[in-house]
């Protein structure tokens, strides 16, 4: 049995959250002619989105089980194949999730297990807040009973430039290194995780952002979100 759940319009939702199937409200999208056409797609078919942002000064994660190399290579780094949930999800929507959250990017990167092409790419607030000015991003949300999950989403891949740094474990350090890839970035920092399991990837990670001054990204609100609103 297929573990992902639609929506009434025929859209994958994310796996644990089926209640994310209202009745589409017949007032127009807002803000139609600036959000970009995937994320004015996802409003049509009945995907919410709320108003919340960032505050400047956080990080947020994305995790790349497979396709790091690539992503650097070619300088666009998006979707990537993996058999879970939430890497389908990405690729039926054509959308991109990052996280506030480290432990959901290690989760989805999983560097403790033996992976030649993973990595846990960290960014700044400020290309979510930008990329939300230009249409391009937004918090969307799933939901279970009583539990409301927001997401952040992007509606085009990455480049190089958007990111602050990458965690990688040693498999796929070598990977990169042999690839020349490390040098071809010489301002991107590329970190080495020494994993052996799930928690000491994930400390480690912890460790090299507090050591840097980075914290996890704060939400604010915003009345700038796309959506179905009277």
């Amino acid at each position: 049995m297929s573990n992902e759940i639609r929506n009434n319009k025929h859209f994958p939702a994310m796996t644990a959250y089926a209640s994310n199937t209202r009745t589409a409200s017949p007032q127009a999208c807002v803000g139609q002619g600036r959000w970009s056409e995937t994320i004015r797609r996802l409003i049509a078919a009945d995907y919410a989105f709320t108003g919340l942002g960032y505050a400047e000064g956080g990080v947020l994660f994305r995790g790349m089980s497979s396709g790091l190399a690539a992503g650097l290579r070619g300088d666009s780094l998006g979707l990537f194949e993996d058999s879970n949930p939430h890497a389908r999800l990405e690729q039926q929507l054509a959308v991109y999730f990052v996280s506030q959250d480290l432990s959901d990017a290690i989760t989805c990167a999983r560097l403790w297990e033996n992976l030649d092409d993973a990595g846990v790419l960290v960014f700044d607030t400020r290309v979510f807040n930008a990329a939300c000015a230009a249409g391009d991003a937004a918090m969307m949300q799933f939901a279970e009973p009583g539990v409301v999950f927001n997401y952040p989403v992007f509606s085009t891949p990455f480049s190089v430039e958007q990111i602050h740094s990458i965690f990688v474990n040693p498999n796929t350090y070598e990977t990169l290194s042999a690839m020349q890839l490390i040098a071809m970035y010489p301002t991107l920092d590329i970190v080495r995780v020494e994993t052996g399991d799930r928690a000491s990837a994930e400390r480690h990670i912890y460790e090299r952002l507090v050591a840097k001054g980075l914290d996890k990204a704060v939400t604010v609100k915003t009345d700038d979100y796309p959506g179905r609103r009277s």
